[in-house]
C-alpha cells in the first residue's frame, strides 16, 4: 500500500482515429533480440503459406537488421515485408493511420533484457489501432487479451499468425478493439492526468 503506479502516457486529444487499410500491418522498434522481429517474419511466412494477403512494414534499425533481412529473403517475403529504417514520429503518422494492427512480438533476450510498456504501444492505442503483444513484456498493464488487442506467448509464430489473421479477416473486431484501446489510453495513459497524480504524491510526502 506504499507503492503507487503512475504510468507514462500521451496527450490523447492530439491523436486522430486511424483509417486502416485492410491488410496493412505495422511493427516499430529497435532491431535488437528482445523485440522478437524474427517471430513476426516467421508469422508472415505462415500467413503466406495459408494464402492470407498481408503487407507488413517494420520501422527501426539496429544490429539485427542484416540477419532479419536475410530471413525475409530466405522465406521469399521481399514483396510482403518492408524494412523502412528509422523514422521520426511525424514521419510515422501516415503509417499509424493506415495500420490494421500494430505487432509487438517481444521476447526475453539471452541476457534477460525485456520490454516494459513500449511507447509505441500507447501511441497506437491512442489512434484506435489494435495491438498484438506478448507476455514477455509489460504490455498486460495496457492490454486485456481479447479486449484492446491480443496477448500471446513469446516465440510463438503460429499464435502470432493466428491472431494477425483473425484481425485481418474480421475488421469489425479490429475496430472494436481499437476503440477499446482509445478508451484505455484516456483512462490510464493520459499524461496530463498522470502528471497531476505524480504532483499530488510529491505534495503529500
Amino acid at each position: 500500500n506504499k507503492i503507487v503506479t503512475i504510468h507514462h502516457g500521451v496527450f490523447p486529444e492530439t491523436f486522430n482515429a486511424a483509417k486502416p487499410e485492410p491488410d496493412f500491418v505495422l511493427a516499430i522498434g529497435r532491431l535488437v533480440p528482445k523485440k522478437g522481429f524474427h517471430v513476426l517474419v516467421d508469422a508472415c511466412r505462415i500467413l503466406k503459406e495459408r494464402g492470407t494477403t498481408v503487407q507488413t512494414a517494420i520501422v527501426g534499425n539496429g544490429p539485427e537488421a542484416d540477419r532479419l533481412k536475410e530471413q525475409t529473403e530466405r522465406f521469399g517475403l521481399a514483396d510482403r515485408v518492408a524494412w523502412l529504417g528509422e523514422k521520426t514520429f511525424d514521419e510515422l503518422s501516415p503509417s499509424f493511420q493506415r495500420a490494421r494492427m500494430l505487432v509487438l512480438p517481444s521476447v526475453e533476450a539471452p541476457d534477460g533484457d525485456r520490454d516494459g510498456i513500449a511507447n509505441v504501444l500507447i501511441e497506437a492505442m491512442a489512434q484506435g489501432v489494435p495491438v498484438i503483444a506478448t507476455t514477455a513484456s509489460a504490455a498486460s498493464e495496457a492490454i486485456e487479451d481479447g479486449i484492446q488487442g491480443f496477448l500471446i506467448p513469446p516465440e510463438n509464430s503460429v499464435a502470432l499468425a493466428d491472431r494477425m489473421e483473425r484481425l485481418l479477416r474480421t475488421p469489425d473486431l479490429a475496430a472494436r478493439m481499437g476503440q477499446a484501446g482509445r478508451q484505455r489510453v484516456a483512462e490510464r495513459f493520459d499524461i496530463g492526468n498522470n502528471a497531476k497524480t505524480l504532483a499530488k504524491q510529491f505534495r503529500n510526502t
